[in-house]
């Protein structure tokens, strides 16, 4: 999974469960994700989604993007990677908050 803070970038489910139980503390007890103008699409027993959601928590919330693969396995589909992030304005994102080290 990607997610919107720098450091959300796992690989595998190991590290995605030791990713979220880094973070929980953190997150409120009631969180919603809600999702809204899906667009899936699929070829075999491949399909992806790209939508439009926010996360909720309390009277609080924050439009994200959201983007998935996933797999048909034995009937089932399953998400193989998923990304979710907040969107940054094209005005802001060379603010000094969001460069990185660059190497000439």
């Amino acid at each position: 999974m990607i997610g919107t803070d720098p450091g959300e970038y796992t690989r595998g489910a190991d590290e995605l469960i030791g990713a979220l139980r880094s973070v929980l503390p953190s997150v409120p007890a009631e969180l919603e994700v809600g999702s809204e103008d899906i667009h899936a699409y699929e070829h075999g027993d491949t399909g992806w989604a790209g939508c439009v959601g926010r996360l909720v928590a309390g009277v609080e919330a924050v439009p994200v993007r959201m983007t998935s693969v996933l797999l048909r396995a034995a009937g089932q589909w399953k998400i193989i990677q998923t990304r979710i992030s907040i969107g940054v304005p094209n005005e802001h994102m060379f603010d000094p908050m969001f460069r990185a080290a660059t190497t000439a």
